[in-house]
Formats: C-alpha cells, structure tokens, sequence
C-alpha cells in the first residue's frame, strides 16, 4: 500500500485561514469522517492491535524481534450501503502504517472497520438522539476481493444506479407511490402524487431566468423567489416541493423530478445539512466562506438520476410495450420497419396517454428499441422537419437537424465549419445543413428542402452534429434541490468527404474589388446607398418595402442625416438591397460598425444568409421573434414603421 494515503489525511476540520474559515460548499462523506474522525479510527485501530483482534497478515512481520508499532492511522475510503431512509452502514478502509523500532522498517496493512449513520429525523414528533455506531466490528481487507452492497451509495450518499436498473426503480416507485399505474394506463397526477409521498406542493417563481424550474425543501427555510425581477425572501415549510412552470406536462416532469430527489437523495441532503451544523459549531461565530464545487460527482449523478428517471416512472416499461403492440394489431401499423408515419402516431398516442412532451415520448420509444424514431418530428428552421432515415450505425448522441439559432453559436469556433457555411458548397434544407445540389434539394415556396433521395441517403449529403451535455457546475443552495433546465451545446462533426460543387465567380469578385477600390472608396454612407440604389434600379418606396424601413428613415440614411445608424438597420439595407459580402463590409466600415462584426447579431445574419441566400428581412424578423430575439425593424403594413431607428 502506497504511503501517499497518510500524507492526504487530516484529523478534525482545520479550514482556519485569516479572512475567516474556507470549506468547500458540498463534502462527501468520506471527507467528513477524514477531517473529524481519523483520530477515532486510530484508536480504534490500535486498541484492537493491542488486544491481538486486529485482523492483519501477522506473516509479514515474520523475522522481526517484536511487533512493529502503529505509528500512523488513516483513512482510505468509505464503502455505504443505504439501511433505510436516513440510515446507511458503512465499511471504511483504514491504511495502517507500521514501523519497527529496531530497524525503523516501515509496514503497511489495510483493514475494514465496519459501523453504521443514522441522521436525526426531523419529522418526528418527538425527538430522539441518533443510534449512530461507528465502531461496530473491523475486518481483514483485500484490494483484489469486490465488497458486496445491496443498495449501493457512493462518498456522496447519492445512489449507484446503472442505466439497466431504471426498469426496475420505476416498478419500486409506483408499487410505493403510484400502484394503480402498473396496472392501467394513466397520467399521474402531481397532486395526488405529492400527497402520498407526505409532501405539499406550491408555485413560486426561482428565478429570474427561468433557469430553475423546480426544488425540494425538505427542513423549513427562507428560500429566494422572484416578483417583477426582484428578490422577494420567504419561508417554506418542510417537505415542500416548488415548482416554477405551471404547464401540465412541464409541472409533471418537474414534480417527477423533485419526487426522485425525495425518494433517493435525502441522504445526500442530510449529509450537506448534518455538514453544515458541524461548520456553525466549529466556527465559533467566525465567517465561513464557502468555495463553489457545484461540478461534484456526487451533485452530478443526482441531477442525472432525477432528469433520467421521470420518464421511466411516467412511461412504465410493460405498460408501453403493451399499448405499442396494441397499436400495431389495431392501427396495423408495421413500427419495427421504417414507417415515418406510423412512428408519429405512435408517439402522439404515448404522449397523449400518459400525459409528457412529444419530445418525452420519442425518447422511450427510442429506449425500447425503435431507432428508426430518431428520423421523425426533428425541430429544424421554426417547425419540425419531414420525416427522414436514420442509418442504422448513426451513433444515439448525432443529429443531422438544427436550427439556425444552434448553428450559428458554432460560427467562429471550427475553421473548417466556417470554410464550409461560408463556401455556398452547402445549404440549410429543412433544418438540415446538406449539399447544395439538385440531388439532394429541392426550393418549394420559398424555402429549401431534402429531396426524397437525400432523406433516404442522410449520411451522403448533410452534416452531422454531436450533442454535447454539458459538464457544468448544477445550481445548489443549502437545504435544497434545484431542478435545472437541462443544457448542451453541439459539436461539428464531419465524417464524411465533403464536395464542393461551387466556387465564387472570379469575374463578379474583380468588379466588387474594383468599385471599392476606385468608385466607392470616398463615398459616406448616404452615398453608398444612392449607388446601389441606382446600381439595381431601387426606388425609396420598393427598398422601404423589401425591407420595413420607413420612408422617411430611407430618406434619411440617402441624405447622410448626421445620426448613427444601428447595425440592424444598416443589415436590413443590405439584405433589402441584397448586397453581396464585399459590399456589406464597406458599408459597415463606413458606418463604423465593423466593430460589431463579432456579435450574436451579425453572426446571425452571416449565418442566415449564408444557408438562405434569399432571405428576406421579414423571414429574418419572424425567425428572430421564434426565438426570442429583438426584430431588426417594425413594420406597420403601410411602409412607415411605428419607430423609425436610424
């Protein structure tokens, strides 16, 4: 045993720096019992040695006068196993160091001490001190023997589960909570849910993002809400579940959510609780100042395990496999082959009939083993995509559909992705980034779809996209557990040779350099526009329409009014003039905004444009609006906007 184990441990909480105590905002387990008890363990250890029932490889000290002394004790890790809902028993593995005093040779064994936590129950009507033991009884332990647990915890006393096992905890939860679901199907109602379990339910507003959907508070406390964007304290009674969203399927899944956190990870809260009173009396009213480790295992996995789950309980196993071959006999529907329309109206049927998101219901389907779901209802440009093939291989965590917003937050990250969008080699087809060839897409009312050979042919045409989670740090507060709104991010991946099929015409490339080298090189702003007003042969009238400007504001910009205009509006000039990229670049650098060139905004733009060569500023608007974004202008019908912004 490496000797490395002594060096890490420490004995009671020594967190004092000058400006006051700095611990680590959430602590496993096994840290606890190394900052407060390795002392206790040690002594243990070596009143055991010294009544001979230490259980050690006596044999290692053969040819040695007398026994070799204990001269450092420490702990190693912790192995738990849940007892019942706030008890757990624990081996803990101690290394133990000998030396020989004669020869000062150095020995190290491990042993296993065993014992067992109980945290106080704070429901009770009437209070009872803990039965905790730590020092039930102490075994011989061996690296290469696997220490059996039935309820696994890990140094967090957060559950060890195994996606296999989700089956079988969503049966648990039902047979306890929700029984009559395991025999019908049905919506579980959150209410009735709550109840059972002995919690109470209300609406409050967590944040003011909208980034916390949901939390548990499972001792009374002040908690943060939010009223018109400010900070508003208010205590919450125990055994309490918040919730943010009020939408019935939204407000199932965040309750389905906090109920997990209630059946499977109060010993993680009571251990962060139990921590919290050791802090207060250690600190002697000194100032605690917690370090963020919000990125923890053991967070991690509980979140993980509460947005896994919902589904799982919501959407039985034997209860959806049963409606899925009750509707392929009556709907003779064959699902297991590719029948796009067949897959939806599964899905609808699911979702429909146990109450989740069509999104919710595509996953299951996909769990249970129909991957030909994956190629139905994908979000692309504002609606879902039609329906297309998946290949057979296409790995769980790629997408071929994004939507334009996704696309361009990955502008500027990948060369090669940039090379590509900007090349015109590729066009965005029904929220699909594919080759623009007759081939694989086809304009019907103006907008760009897959053509039926490239929805059979996915993996020849359009580019694939990985689906990053995130590995961020989860939103924790003392005393609670905060449902986040799941975040990812996506990845370009280009597997396969990409063709370019076009190239800039070299002739149109040296007449742009031309004008801007000679014509255009000393004109201002207003001036630029009158040329390539006259260039196209544009009325003020047909620009104010093509682009939801005002008259008055075209006017203006012709006229060099003196005032800066916005880049939004100088965008929506140049999409309404449809200006080429050379032209767009001097007409920003003479609006001095080429410092805006790297903003959401622009790249946006550069991105749409790039896609949808066509685009209009009214497309660009109503997207923008989809997504939550500011229009570049505000058009009346009348071609005189509400606020003309120069």
């Amino acid at each position: 045993m490496s000797t490395d184990y002594f060096s890490e441990s420490s004995s009671r909480m020594n967190f004092w720096y000058s400006d006051g105590y700095k611990v680590p905002e959430i602590i496993s387990f096994t840290q606890l019992l190394k900052w407060n008890y390795t002392e206790d363990y040690a002594a243990f250890v070596r009143y055991a040695y010294k009544t001979g029932s230490l259980p050690i490889n006596y044999d290692a000290f053969y040819g040695l006068e007398d026994l070799p002394e204990i001269t450092e004790v420490c702990i190693v890790e912790g192995i738990y196993d849940r007892m019942s809902r706030l008890s757990f028993s624990m081996k803990i593995v101690c290394g133990i160091l000998f030396t020989d005093r004669s020869s000062e040779e150095q020995f190290t064994q491990k042993v296993c001490v065993e014992g067992f936590h109980e945290f106080d129950d704070y429901t009770a009507k009437y209070k009872r001190r803990n039965s905790s033991n730590y020092f039930v009884g102490i075994s011989a332990y061996n690296d290469s023997i696997k220490i059996r647990s039935h309820n696994r915890l890990d140094e967090y006393l957060v559950p060890v589960m195994n996606k296999r096992d989700f089956d079988k905890y969503a049966y648990n939860f039902l047979e306890m909570y929700y029984p009559e679901a395991l025999e019908e199907d049905m919506k579980i109602e959150p209410e009735k849910l709550i109840e059972r379990m002995g919690f109470n339910l209300r609406f409050e507003v967590l944040s003011d993002d909208g980034s916390v959907s949901g939390t548990t508070v499972f001792r009374d406390k002040w908690v943060s809400t939010y009223r018109d964007k400010k900070v508003v304290k208010k205590h919450i009674p125990h055994n309490t579940i918040i919730f943010s969203k009020n939408y019935e399927i939204e407000k199932r899944s965040i309750i389905l959510h906090e109920c997990v956190h209630i059946l499977s990870h109060n010993l993680f809260y009571e251990l962060q609780y139990y921590y919290c009173q050791l802090l207060s009396s250690y600190s002697e009213g000194r100032n605690i100042n917690f370090v963020k480790n919000t990125d923890c295992e053991g967070l991690k996995w509980a979140e993980t395990q509460a947005n896994a789950l919902p589904p799982h309980i919501s959407m039985y196993y034997e209860r959806v496999c049963d409606l899925i071959e009750n509707f392929r006999d009556k709907q003779d529907r064959n699902v297991d082959n590719t029948d796009h329309a067949g897959l939806r109206s599964l899905i609808d049927r699911i979702a429909q009939t146990y109450g989740v998101s069509r999104n919710s219901a595509k996953k299951r389907v996909i769990e249970l083993g129909y991957k030909q779901a994956r190629g139905v209802y994908e979000w692309g440009y504002m609606e879902y995509a039609e329906d297309f093939d998946v290949p057979e291989d296409f790995p769980d965590d790629y997408t071929y559909t994004l939507s334009l917003y996704e696309m361009s937050k990955m502008l500027g990250k990948s060369m090669i992705f940039d090379k590509h969008v900007y090349s015109g080699a590729f066009i965005y087809a029904d929220g699909h980034l594919a080759l623009n060839l007759p081939k694989y897409v086809v304009k019907r009312y103006d907008k760009y779809y897959l053509t039926e050979y490239a929805k059979a042919n996915m993996s020849e045409c359009c580019i694939p996209f990985k689906r990053i989670y995130s590995d961020r740090s989860y939103k924790y507060t003392v005393g609670e557990f905060n449902k986040d709104e799941n975040k990812y991010f996506y990845q370009y991946e280009l597997e396969a040779e990409t063709r370019r099929t076009l190239d800039k015409v070299h002739e149109q490339w040296l007449l742009q350099k031309y004008y801007l080298d000679n014509d255009g090189k000393n004109m201002s702003v207003g001036d630029t526009i009158r040329y390539h007003m006259t260039r196209l042969d544009m009325t003020v009238e047909s620009l104010s329409e093509r682009t939801g400007l005002g008259i008055r504001t075209i006017i203006g910009l012709r006229g060099n009014s003196g005032h800066s205009p916005k880049l939004e509006t100088i965008l929506a000039v140049v999409v309404g003039l449809g200006l080429e990229d050379m032209f767009c670049m001097d007409l920003l650098e003479k609006a001095n905004l080429t410092h805006l060139t790297k903003s959401e905004t622009y790249q946006l733009y550069r991105l749409m444009v790039s896609v949808k060569p066509d685009i209009s500023v009214y497309q660009i608007n109503e997207y923008l609006t989809h997504i939550g974004k500011k229009p570049w202008t505000k058009d009346t019908g009348k071609g005189e906007p509400e606020s003309a912004a120069i």
